[in-house]
C-alpha cells in the first residue's frame, strides 16, 4: 500500500521534516510526504518533493483555533484535491495548536468519508490554559468528525510531557515506522482487504464506530494489558502461529514477516480503553489551572484618590 503523510500545521510540518531525515526499515511501503498550513514560517528544511498546501488569504492561527476555522473550511475542496490521500493514510497534527488542531481533524473526516484507511498521530501540550483549552475542544472535534462520517476514527496520541517535545515525536516516529512494515504488501498472510478490515472494523463486526486509540504492543504480554481490545492486526515471524488474546476483540487478522524493527511479534491494537483518560486528563488540567486563575489575588494599585493622572497616563507627583 502507498502511505501518504500529511503533516499538519506546524507541529505536522516539524515531524514530517524528522521522518524526512530518518533512516526508514528495510522493505517499508513507499512513502509520500505533504504539508497543509496557514503560513509559510514552518517550510524551511522539507524536501523539494514535499507537497505543500499554503491556505490563501492567511497568516498563522497564533494558538487560536477559531482564527481560519471558516477559511480553512473554505479550502477544504481545493486542499483535498491538491493533498490526495493515500491508499494509507496518516494525518499529523497537534491537537492543542491553532492551525494543525482544525486542519487535522478536518482532512481526517474527508479521508474517512472516502474510506480511506487513515490514522491520526496527534500530539498535546499542557504549557498554557490556551493550549489545554484547544486540546479539550479538538478532542471533541475528533468525537464530532467520527459521528457526522459515522465511520471509525483511529488516533495515536502522544503527550510532550514537561516541555519534552523529543519523547513524543520519538513515539509518533516509532508509529510510523510500525506502519510502514504494516503496509508494505510484503507480508505473508495479510492483505490489503484485511487491513481496511482492522481500520473499518465496523464492517466485519458489531462494534459500533467510535473514536479509538491505537497502541503498539511488541509482545502478548503488552497486548493483554488493554482491557477492551475492538481491533487487532498483528505481525509475527513465526509462521503456523496463532496469537489468543486474553481479552478477546472483536476483529483480529494476522500476518508473518522477518522485519519487525527489532521485535519478535507487533501487534497494532485499536481500543476506546485509553480515550475517555486523554480527554479526562487534559480537562482535569484544564479546571485546575482555570481554579489557580480564579483564585488570583489582584495586586493593589499604586494609584489612589489622590492621585493626579494626566491625559496621557501621566503622574507628575
Amino acid at each position: 500500500m502507498h502511505i501518504k503523510i500529511v503533516g499538519c500545521g506546524g507541529t505536522g510540518t516539524e515531524i514530517v521534516k524528522l521522518l524526512q531525515q530518518c533512516k526508514f526499515p528495510n522493505d517499508h511501503a513507499p512513502i509520500e510526504y505533504a504539508i497543509v498550513d496557514t503560513s509559510r514560517s514552518n517550510l524551511g528544511g522539507l524536501t523539494t518533493d514535499t507537497k505543500v498546501f499554503i491556505i490563501p488569504g492567511v497568516n498563522g492561527s497564533g494558538g487560536n483555533r477559531a482564527e481560519n476555522i471558516n477559511t480553512i473550511r473554505q479550502h477544504l475542496p481545493a486542499i483535498m484535491n491538491t493533498i490526495e490521500p493515500g491508499e494509507f493514510t496518516i494525518v499529523i497534527g497537534s491537537i492543542t495548536g491553532g492551525s494543525g488542531s482544525v486542519i487535522a481533524p478536518l482532512y481526517h473526516g474527508e479521508c474517512i468519508g472516502q474510506e480511506v484507511p487513515t490514522v491520526g498521530l496527534i500530539i498535546g501540550s499542557s504549557e498554557s490554559q490556551r493550549r489545554l483549552a484547544n486540546g479539550d475542544a479538538t478532542w471533541k472535534t475528533y468525537a464530532g468528525v467520527c459521528a457526522a462520517k459515522a465511520q471509525p476514527l483511529v488516533l495515536h496520541y502522544a503527550h510532550n510531557q514537561g516541555g519534552n517535545q523529543q519523547v513524543a515525536n520519538e513515539a509518533t516516529i516509532s508509529i510510523v515506522h510500525a506502519l510502514s512494515i504494516l503496509c508494505n504488501d510484503n507480508n505473508a498472510r495479510l492483505d490489503t482487504k484485511d487491513i481496511e478490515n482492522w481500520l473499518f472494523y465496523n464492517r466485519v463486526t458489531k462494534a459500533p464506530p467510535r473514536v479509538v486509540l491505537l497502541d503498539l504492543a511488541t509482545s502478548i504480554t503488552e497486548a493483554n494489558e488493554i482491557v477492551d481490545p475492538i481491533s487487532v492486526v498483528t505481525l509475527n515471524n513465526k509462521v503456523g502461529y496463532d496469537v489468543e488474546f486474553k481479552n478477546m476483540p472483536d476483529y483480529s487478522t494476522l500476518g508473518h514477516t522477518a522485519n519487525l524493527l527489532g521485535a519478535d511479534e507487533l501487534h497494532f491494537i485499536l481500543s476506546a480503553d485509553g480515550v475517555e483518560t486523554c480527554v479526562a486528563e487534559m480537562r482535569k488540567a484544564s479546571d485546575d489551572v482555570k481554579a489557580a486563575k480564579n483564585a488570583r489575588v489582584n495586586a493593589s494599585s499604586m494609584l489612589t484618590a489622590k492621585t493626579v493622572v494626566e491625559a496621557d497616563g501621566f503622574v507628575l507627583e
